[in-house]
Order: structure tokens, then C-alpha cells, then sequence
């Protein structure tokens, strides 16, 4: 994982070195807030699932091919916790249950075709469509309910893939500043967890991003 993002990180490197030699690229800094919804699946009965707001931090880099048409990628980093309780009825032991507590980090290179659907001014709107790889880190941690003792704990490193479309609203400051806020809907195909967390059948939010033009 170590060398796989050193790796990206060389790349951008390099990629910000190209910049000084085109008029055509923009470098920024994007923030965002996201909503996921995972499909879970228990043999016992789930009666809460917790979620709790998502972050997305990291870099940006469009490079435009022509007037209408643009290439979007770049590096950033993402969280989401969840916390899932379920119960179940033993014959023999009675009444029971388990809180789930699942914790992901995400490194995420998204790779976006753009193109500019209408424009007045400085203002433009951008759909884009792309997919996203993202390198994952998780844990989950089942504890006994009614003692709260630890049952089993799992620890989750796995590479994931999904496609994302974004609706990016653009509008240019002194032909250099580009601000972007950009709603999604991203829709992901890796299982996670085959016994609780299956995947994250879909998640939605919105990136705002600062470039500056090169």
C-alpha cells in the first residue's frame, strides 16, 4: 500500500511539473461531505444501523483537451463509520444480540471524462462521468450487547472499484481561479464483507474544489 501511493504521489509530481509548460491544466484542492448507503445482510435481525457523515480531503487535476472536452483526476482521501446492532433468539441461551462497529479509510483516484454542456460567462455546466479506484482500510469490531464484551474483531485491506457521475457547476475568477461545486452519485461493485457489510451499493454528496489555472 506504502509504495502504491508513493508511487501516485510521483506521479503528481510529475504531472505538476508538466503544468509549468501548458496553458491547459488546472491544480486544486477539493473538500467534500458524502452520504453512503451499504446494503447489510445478517442472519440475525438488524434493528439499528448508525451512519455517520462521510469526509472526502485531497487534490485535483484537470487537464483540458479541447473548449468542450476535459480529462479530471487526482488523489484524495475519504472516512465513514457505521455501527450496526442486531439481535437474535438462542433456545438454549435466550435473548442476544451484537453491535457492529465498522470503520473504513479510503485512498481514492478517480479518473473523469468532462465535458461543457452550457456556458454563459464565466459560468459553466460540466457533467462528468468516470471511474473511481480506491484502496481501502477498515475494521470491524462485534461486541456482545448485554454484556458488551468483544466477539470478534476483522481487519479489511482491499483495492475497490465503482463509477461515479458529477454535475459540476463552474464559474472562472480573472481567467485563473476555477470554483466548482460538483453534486455526485457514485455506485460501488466490491464486496466488502460477505458476512455483514456486502457493499456500498450507492453514496451521493457534493466536492467543492479551488483551481487555478496553469
Amino acid at each position: 500500500m506504502k509504495r502504491k501511493t508513493l508511487f501516485i504521489i510521483c506521479l503528481m509530481i510529475i504531472s505538476l511539473q508538466l503544468t509549468a509548460q501548458s496553458k491547459k491544466f488546472y491544480i486544486g484542492l477539493m473538500g467534500s461531505t458524502d452520504f453512503y448507503y451499504p446494503k447489510f445482510e445478517s442472519s440475525y435481525q438488524i434493528n439499528t444501523i448508525q451512519r455517520d457523515l462521510g469526509f472526502h480531503y485531497g487534490v485535483t487535476i484537470q487537464y483540458n483537451i479541447s473548449e468542450k472536452l476535459s480529462i479530471k483526476t487526482g488523489l484524495n482521501y475519504s472516512t465513514f463509520n457505521y455501527k450496526v446492532i442486531t439481535s437474535y433468539f438462542d433456545p438454549k441461551y435466550g435473548f442476544g444480540g451484537h453491535e457492529d462497529s465498522l470503520s473504513f479509510r479510503n485512498w481514492n483516484i478517480p479518473i473523469m471524462l468532462k465535458y461543457s454542456l452550457f456556458s454563459e460567462g464565466n459560468f459553466k455546466i460540466t457533467p462528468s462521468l468516470g471511474y473511481v479506484i480506491s484502496f481501502l482500510k477498515g475494521n470491524r469490531s462485534s461486541f456482545y450487547v448485554f454484556s458488551y464484551s468483544l466477539d470478534s474483531n476483522k481487519d479489511y485491506k482491499l483495492t475497490m472499484h465503482s463509477t461515479q457521475f458529477n454535475l459540476g457547476l463552474e464559474y472562472l475568477i480573472k481567467d485563473k481561479i476555477l470554483i466548482t461545486l460538483e453534486p455526485y452519485i457514485n455506485w460501488n461493485f466490491t464486496e466488502i464483507d460477505a458476512i455483514l457489510y456486502k457493499k456500498n451499493t450507492i453514496s451521493f454528496g457534493e466536492i467543492l474544489s479551488i483551481n487555478y489555472k496553469f
